[in-house]
């Protein structure tokens, strides 16, 4: 039996799904962002300010699509100490949120008119403060279910850089993804590789997808050694470049993501195919050092190319495994991520 893992003949989108502008704590507008964001071959960019929703239609057009979101924050203690950071997509682009019920309740929304926002506006819908705000499982997680319920894509954010372990972030229940890695992060000085928080998390039987983003705030230079931009992405397949057909190719998983050393160190691999072949998943890709089977049983398995040369494409056994997921490094060091698969 032979099932494609991954879509063909979709258009693949370059995508930054965390992103901070001067909205929130960014130094780079909205719209400086969708310039720098195109520049580096990217076609969507989610907009996900701190504690801020915002309506960014007005950035879309045939070349550039803005989701709109927000991100919240979570904090044991002021800053330095442990905290969960979890990123909201809005399912649509009418989706407005209308406030808080009370300090650090679950966000209400509604269907916008079809005439869409009133200009007067700005753009702006609500800037949100909410101190009562709680780091407890319990609290986070009723923001999640608030949010599912209403069908916004959650994901959970750099588990290094907030310093969270197993005994909190197996607690989190309802994310759709989790960033496998963050740039801003990694440019940051973070070891922010989260392959073994995913298998955590995937042990426990929590079937979520995998994301890489930039987190980018823009605070250095876009060509220098610390810049936090187009360093990490997710390549999604979609008929088209539009909110409804982007946000449902994210429901159902059709993507993988990019996370690069630095952007000095050229482009990831790209998948060109993957399918599961009864016991075995097939991959193809451009050339790459290193292709690497990760299951929930051992023994281990990869393709390795000879010292001097590539591989483009790998057949590995899958043996007894529940889940698997592949991990596809290039000459370079990049890495390129599969969501994991169960069977």
């Amino acid at each position: 039996m032979k099932r494609d893992l991954l879509p063909a003949g979709l258009n693949w989108y370059r995508a930054n799904l965390h992103c901070h502008t001067t909205l929130s704590d960014g130094k780079k507008t909205p719209e400086q962002i969708k310039d720098l964001y195109l520049s580096h071959g990217y076609s969507v960019v989610a907009f996900t300010d701190h504690d801020r929703y915002y309506c960014h239609n007005d950035l879309t057009d045939g070349r550039f699509l803005a989701l709109n979101g927000f991100e919240l924050e979570y904090y044991h203690t002021p800053w330095r100490g442990q905290t969960c950071h979890v990123c909201f997509i809005a399912p649509t682009d009418r989706t407005e949120a209308l406030g808080w019920s009370q300090p650090g309740e679950p966000i209400f929304i509604r269907e916008l008119p079809a005439g869409g926002l009133d200009p007067e506006a700005g753009g702006q819908l609500y800037r949100v403060s909410c101190p009562g705000r709680k780091y407890t499982p319990e609290y986070i997680n009723a923001d999640i279910r608030a949010a599912k319920d209403m069908g916004f894509f959650v994901t959970y954010n750099h588990p290094t850089w907030s310093l969270e372990h197993y005994p909190q972030y197996s607690r989190y229940e309802g994310m759709d993804a989790m960033e496998m890695s963050n740039y801003g992060c990694v440019a940051g000085g973070y070891d922010e590789d989260d392959g073994r928080v995913y298998d955590d998390l995937l042990s426990q039987g929590k079937r979520l997808y995998t994301i890489a983003t930039d987190d980018n705030h823009n605070l250095f230079p876009d060509d220098g050694p610390y810049t936090d931009s187009a360093g990490c992405w997710t390549m999604i397949a979609a008929g088209r470049l539009d909110y409804e057909s982007v946000f449902a190719a994210l429901r159902r998983g059709d993507f993988y993501c990019c996370a690069r050393v630095n952007p000095a160190r050229g482009d990831c691999q790209q998948i060109k195919a993957l399918r599961l072949e009864d016991d075995h998943v097939h991959i193809e890709t451009t050339p790459a050092s290193n292709i690497l089977l990760v299951t929930d049983v051992r023994p281990g398995t990869r393709a390795i190319a000879p010292a001097d040369g590539t591989i483009t494409e790998a057949d590995l056994s899958l043996k007894d495994a529940h889940y698997f997921r592949l991990v596809i490094t290039g000459p370079t060091g990049n890495k390129t991520y599969t969501n994991a698969y169960w069977r």
